[in-house]
């Protein structure tokens, strides 16, 4: 079970790869019309859809072979997931400062807030056997979520807050279950339910909807298939 719901994460992944590959594909025409960081610069897109792909890859990986590698290679997912929104929040508000809009920005800055993601993506899983999870896990959502309410706060754009709620709403109700596995608590060797399978699925859901939400600035009535902003 726990590497059979790894599978959220390869479906949520491709979907957002697929819609940034169209993004990136008409990005002319959106970059004149669509005032949205996420859309105008794919990069963004890209990188968070690669994330989730390979969170499926290395958490698989990890669950069918139960080794060390395997589990150092799953937290490198687990560390991107939880640094890109605060990569992202941190250069919208950047934007904000320096040209009084959260998706103007200069060519090369989306690449270095991607470069210094990727920085802290590697140190925090070169260290992974020395840092506590428990601890640096729960520290990155918390400072991701001060981030993203700042933002709010300070760029009056325009949002879906739904998603938002989703997004956070999914992630805390799946480290809920993930405490659960960490303490071994209702884990029965035997049984379908398993705490660490259900914090995948939430942690998937809660991946995408932050991407919705991300993806909703400034985006009503735009892009609407299938009731959603894609």
């Amino acid at each position: 079970l726990n590497t059979l719901t790894n599978v959220p994460y390869l479906f949520f992944g491709t979907v957002i790869l697929s819609v940034t590959a169209r993004d990136a594909y008409r990005k002319n025409r959106i970059s004149k019309l669509y005032n949205n960081l996420l859309i105008r610069h794919p990069a963004y897109g890209y990188t968070l859809g690669i994330v989730l792909v390979l969170i499926f890859i290395c958490s698989t990986f990890f669950h069918a072979s139960l080794i060390a590698l395997a589990q150092q290679l799953d937290m490198a997912g687990v560390n991107a997931l939880a640094l890109f929104p605060i990569a992202y929040s941190a250069h919208r508000i950047y934007n904000y400062y320096r040209f009084r809009q959260t998706y103007l920005t200069r060519r090369s800055l989306p690449a270095l807030f991607l470069g210094i993601f990727s920085i802290a993506t590697i140190i925090l899983t070169l260290f992974k056997w020395q840092l506590n999870a428990m601890v640096v896990v729960p520290l990155l959502v918390a400072l991701s979520g001060i981030l993203i309410f700042l933002a709010e706060m300070l760029c009056p754009n325009v949002t879906n807050k739904r998603w938002l709620a989703v997004a956070f709403g999914s992630i805390f109700v799946g480290m809920f279950f993930y405490v659960l596995d960490d303490h071994k608590i209702a884990c029965h060797e035997h049984s379908i339910f398993q705490p660490h399978a259900i914090w995948h699925v939430f942690a998937a859901a809660g991946a995408f909807a932050l991407y919705l939400y991300l993806r909703s600035e400034n985006m009503r009535h735009k892009f609407m298939e299938y009731r959603l902003h894609l």
